[in-house]
């Protein structure tokens, strides 16, 4: 189902899934990156830490990067006449192992010769750049409406609850919960959260650490490489928090990319149960497709998650205006839906089928087709009648009748 025409294609057992109320969002990075929030992937977090740090790698870094070739980037590493220890950080920028790049840039300014910390100005560095923002963005607020869900009739408390999981450390989700739905939000950190499923499962979950409400109070947070193999490793915390999630829920990643250091740490911890239990829900991720001759439609890009075992929902980024313009309006459109329930519903299907339907398949004859194939017995019901009253051209009845065919049944949601 598609929400704009350009936009990515929501498989339906996902649309009734959610509806159900058994799909969970986990955000990463890219969430964060729209405006007016604008925080760095962790490229560029690394390289807001080395100038923070007033380190002169970052010159060298930042001249490097510049070149399109690798061999004007190697000869701008060998003419800055490196210290060994630089030259390792450089190699792991540029490999893009960021996490293991804060293992040894930690090594080199917070640490003593046997290792301990006695310093922690890189962590500082990090947690000032991504205190500075300006506050969540529309996606933000979009993702925690589209998290509102009924809580079953059995479990004590309001009649609705939040839940949403997410790898940043910013606190954005947390304002933008407040904005959102008018009342205070819960954070954990993952390793101290409520259990996936059980009844005071809700807030903003942190898989790896967030920021402390008060600025000059240093956070737990998940970094470097050192601290990944912490957490999922060597106690095993978050990593089973993640099986958990991906047990209960549907999940549904939103702001990664296939080559994101943190989605090798995410993948890991889930392995390959996903596709051997039977009990294991196979996650989604809603991307963009990487520009590229070499892989016009996608395959390669869906075949790079697969191996995953992840099911991509691909877009196409936008060339002119915002690249990710298709991701972020299809949010909002879907986000509408939940804030304005049926009647959202409704008026899109009253626009969709203004004019006579195209003699070929376009836009608007599958977006009401799977409009209707959604909505359970009562509600096509009113949508049909709604169509009628408004006396819609003749020509949409058939697309109508065939959409009203599928019956949806709520077994349906967990095909």
């Amino acid at each position: 189902m598609r929400f704009i025409p350009d936009g990515p294609d929501i498989p339906l057992p996902l649309i009734r899934r959610w509806r159900d109320g058994n799909v969970l969002f986990l955000t990463g990075a890219g969430v964060s990156t729209a405006q007016p929030s604008n925080l760095p992937l962790f490229e560029g977090l690394v390289l807001d830490v080395y100038k923070e740090l007033r380190d002169p790698l970052y010159k060298t870094l930042c001249a490097a990067k510049a070149k399109t070739n690798h061999q004007s980037r190697d000869a701008i590493l060998q003419s800055a006449d490196l210290q060994p220890k630089e030259r390792v950080e450089a190699n792991l920028f540029f490999a893009k192992e960021f996490d293991r790049l804060f293992s040894a840039l930690e090594a080199r300014i917070d640490q003593d010769p046997l290792g301990r910390m006695i310093s922690r100005r890189v962590r500082d560095a990090v947690e000032a750049r991504l205190r500075c923002h300006g506050g969540p963005a529309q996606g933000h607020r979009d993702l925690v409406r589209l998290s509102v869900v009924s809580r079953a009739a059995h479990q004590p408390g309001p009649g609705e609850q939040c839940r949403i999981v997410t790898t940043n450390f910013d606190l954005l989700l947390e304002e933008a919960w407040a904005a959102e739905l008018a009342s205070g939000s819960k954070g954990y950190d993952a390793r101290m959260a409520p259990r996936p499923g059980s009844y005071n499962f809700e807030g903003v979950v942190h898989l790896h650490g967030l920021l402390d409400d008060n600025p000059h109070v240093g956070a737990d947070i998940v970094l470097s490489s050192r601290d990944f193999a912490r957490v999922y490793l060597r106690s095993g915390a978050v990593g089973n928090y993640v099986y958990d999630l991906v047990r209960r829920y549907m999940v549904v990643l939103i702001g990664y990319s296939a080559d994101d250091p943190t989605m090798r740490y995410l993948m890991d911890a889930i392995g390959e149960d996903a596709a051997l239990f039977m009990d294991m829900n196979r996650p989604y991720v809603v991307a963009a497709r990487n520009d590229g001759v070499e892989d016009p439609d996608g395959e390669i890009d869906s075949q790079t998650w697969r191996v995953k075992n992840i099911e991509p929902i691909l877009y196409t980024k936008r060339r002119s205006g915002a690249a990710h313009a298709p991701l972020w309006e299809t949010l909002n459109a879907w986000a509408e839906w939940q804030r304005r329930g049926h009647n959202w519903v409704i008026e899109q299907l009253l626009t969709a089928t203004a004019l006579p339907p195209s003699v070929e398949e376009d836009f608007s004859s599958a977006f009401v087709r799977d409009v209707l194939q959604v909505l359970d017995r009562e509600e096509q019901a009113y949508a049909i009648h709604q169509l009628s009253e408004a006396r819609v051209p003749f020509s949409w009845i058939e697309i109508v009748e065939q959409a009203s065919a599928l019956k949806y049944k709520p077994s349906d949601a967990a095909k």
